[in-house]
């Protein structure tokens, strides 16, 4: 990874993603996230995982309670991926 700057320890990327380190170490053990570790097989992590993980998400447990939450989005009940939107024009 490159200089001591460019790498976050695992508590520091905790503290600054607001994501606990048992949820880190759960992302890391699925792959979405990767470390590696130091003389003192200490995990490290890139800058770049701050952005994965946010995009890895809110991490709710419940959609219901999660500020994301969207009851009305006819797209998420067709499931998940990448959908096509068709554009609609309204009239000022």
């Amino acid at each position: 990874m490159g200089s001591a700057e460019a790498v976050l320890a695992v508590g520091e990327l905790a503290v600054r993603s607001g994501v606990g380190v048992s949820a880190l170490h759960f992302y890391e053990s699925r792959g979405l996230i990767a470390a590696q570790r130091s003389a003192g097989n200490q995990r490290r992590y890139a800058r770049a995982a701050l952005r994965r993980v946010a995009f890895i998400g809110c991490g709710c447990l419940s959609p219901r309670a999660c500020a994301l939450y969207n009851p009305g989005d006819r797209y998420a009940q067709q499931g998940s991926g990448a959908q096509r939107m068709r554009r609609t024009l309204h009239a000022a």
